[in-house]
C-alpha cells in the first residue's frame, strides 16, 4: 500500500479542518484520487485475464499405425472359393466357384423380395462337377424360353453352405445391392 506525505505550507494550514471526522474523509479521498493505484489495478486485471484465458492446450500427435490393406472378399470357405458378380443389365447374378475338389457338396441359396414378397433360388453343386463351375441365377422366372423378370428387387442375400472332405460344413453370405 503506497503512502503519500503531503507538506502544506503554513499559510495553508489554517484552510484544513481540524475536525477528526474531517481529517479521516480528507485522507480516504487522498488515497482514492492516487493514479498509479488505478493503473496498478487495471493494470493487474489485464495481465491476469491474458494469463488465465490465452493458455494454450498441447495436444500429443497421434502417429499413424500400420494398417494391413483389406482384401477383396472372393468368399474363400476352407478351401472353396466364391465369386459373385452382378449381370450387366442387373436381371441375374453370375456365381463363380472355385476349387470345388475339396468339397464334397455346395448349395447355394438366393433370397430377395419383391412387391413385399419372398422369392429366392435353391441349388446344389456336386464335387463330380469338376473343380469350377459357375452358375446364372435369374431374378424372375422362364417357362417355354419365355423370361419374366421380377420387379422392385430389395434385400437380396446369397448364401453358400460348403460340406467339406473333413466333415466340417462352413457358410458363407453375401449381401447384394441391386
Amino acid at each position: 500500500m503506497l503512502t503519500s506525505i503531503v507538506v502544506v505550507p503554513d499559510s495553508v494550514k489554517t484552510f484544513i479542518p481540524t475536525s477528526a471526522r474531517t481529517r479521516r474523509n480528507w485522507k480516504n479521498s487522498a488515497r482514492l484520487r492516487d493514479p498509479f493505484q488505478f493503473c496498478h489495478l487495471f493494470l493487474f486485471l489485464i495481465i491476469g485475464y491474458f494469463l488465465l484465458f490465452s493458455v494454450q492446450t498441447v495436444e500429443a500427435k497421434v502417429l499413424p499405425r500400420f494398417r494391413s490393406s483389406p482384401k477383396k472378399s472372393t468368399g474363400i470357405s476352407s478351401g472353396v472359393a466364391v465369386s459373385p458378380r452382378l449381370r450387366s443389365d442387373r436381371k441375374a447374378i453370375n456365381v463363380n466357384f472355385n476349387n470345388l475338389n475339396k468339397a464334397k457338396s455346395v448349395t447355394y441359396t438366393l433370397i430377395y423380395q419383391t412387391n413385399g414378397r419372398d422369392e429366392g433360388i435353391r441349388g446344389s453343386i456336386d464335387s463330380s462337377a469338376g473343380n469350377s463351375t459357375t452358375r446364372e441365377l435369374l431374378f424372375g422366372t422362364c417357362s417355354s424360353g419365355v423370361c419374366r423378370y421380377h420387379a422392385n428387387i430389395s434385400s437380396m442375400r446369397l448364401e453358400i453352405e460348403t460340406a467339406l472332405l473333413n466333415g466340417k460344413r462352413t457358410l458363407k453370405r453375401f449381401k447384394i445391392r441391386v
